[in-house]
């Protein structure tokens, strides 16, 4: 292949990735908890105000989706837990200004022009809690840039539930002192 074939692909690559959303997560545990005794959880329903504004088959499909990794962790339902799992969503406007300027080095000189963008920043909150005890034993957050391309976001959704149980799971086997082998 010539070089001016190979660079407009090079691009349209870069293009792509640039504009892909990555999702942060970021999670806290209680230290000293022994994980490996919760065997049993309940998903702590809210009221329908669960994040004003919500839209509430999403709100199903977060449930559906805890309730998938929760399962495949080896958690059973129940109407007696040892775990009660509360989610969360919020949202908020981020403002992100970009300077350029002309002339001068590293930002010195006189700005030539500022693109504003505003854009939604949506964060996925799980809590695990002891029943027991009352008392959060894990907590995960997962942020990211939110759109309002409906097209993938119960894919979305669940790839971002996903990571947070994954994060979890790594959590919880350091607590209890196991290796963690990915």
């Amino acid at each position: 292949m010539n070089f001016k074939k190979i660079m407009p692909l090079s691009f349209l690559i870069f293009g792509i990735a640039a504009c892909a959303t990555t999702t942060r997560i970021a999670s806290d545990y209680e230290r000293g908890v022994d994980f490996s005794k919760y065997q049993t959880y309940q998903l702590l329903k809210h009221k329908p105000d669960f994040s004003y504004g919500m839209n509430p088959i999403n709100q199903q499909r977060i449930e559906r989706a805890i309730q998938r990794e929760m399962m495949a962790l080896g958690y059973k339902v129940s109407p007696n837990p040892d775990l009660i799992v509360a989610c969360f969503v919020k949202e908020k406007l981020i403002r992100q200004e970009d300077h350029y300027y002309q002339g001068y080095y590293r930002g010195w000189g006189f700005p030539i022009w500022v693109d504003i963008n505003h854009y939604k920043e949506g964060t996925l909150i799980i809590d695990l809690i002891d029943r027991e005890n009352k008392q959060v034993v894990w907590h995960g957050a997962a942020t990211e840039r939110v759109s309002d391309d409906m097209r993938n976001v119960e894919e979305n959704i669940n790839k971002t539930v996903q990571a947070l149980f994954e994060q979890y799971y790594e959590d919880s086997h350091q607590a209890t002192g196991v290796a963690v082998v990915k």
